[in-house]
């Protein structure tokens, strides 16, 4: 038989890095929302970003439902790692469309990359309980009775892959 013994100061501790990694996800929840409702209500400056990529502007709404989506995940304990899976991904096909398309300084992009990827790191052993528990050793038939994690944790992936797709047919479309 095991005790642990926990100590104040250890308690302290424990405490203090937990409020300090929910204090970075809310407010990389917030510059998130932001960045969605800016998209959202139509900015000019936004509008006139996508129709310079030559993107239509059903795309701005998607990135806007995937960036409100994610901050939301950031703040729901058991989908933090997803959420920030789903937002680094984002980011990185902003990075790409800054990089090939618009060729400008993409400072934002890169902090958000940054602190979504920091995040993503930090919680990366919940993405693979995820994956274990939804996809590992199990057969087909199991993963149509799926919980809400397997809904989430599918629905997450497949944005994520198909971010990325988007990211690659609009990146080789620019080069044509």
């Amino acid at each position: 038989m095991n005790v642990s013994i926990m100590t104040p100061h250890a308690s302290l501790r424990l405490a203090a890095i937990r409020l300090g990694s929910f204090a970075a996800r809310a407010l990389v929840a917030v510059a998130f929302v932001v960045a969605g409702a800016a998209n959202l209500s139509s900015t000019p400056s936004v509008v006139e970003m996508f129709e310079t990529a030559g993107i239509s502007q059903w795309l701005r709404y998607l990135a806007a439902l995937v960036e409100v989506a994610g901050a939301a995940m950031l703040l729901l304990p058991g989908f933090i790692g997803l959420g920030a899976l789903l937002l680094a991904t984002t980011m990185f096909c902003a990075l790409l469309g800054h990089f090939f398309v618009f060729r400008d300084g993409p400072i934002e992009t890169i902090v958000l990359l940054a602190a979504t990827s920091a995040i993503l790191w930090y919680r990366r052993r919940e993405l693979l309980v995820l994956y274990r528990r939804h996809v590992g050793r199990r057969r087909l038939t199991d993963l149509v009775t799926a919980d809400l994690y397997a809904v989430f944790f599918w629905l997450g992936l497949g944005t994520c892959l198909a971010w990325s797709v988007l990211a690659a047919v609009v990146t080789l479309d620019m080069f044509h």
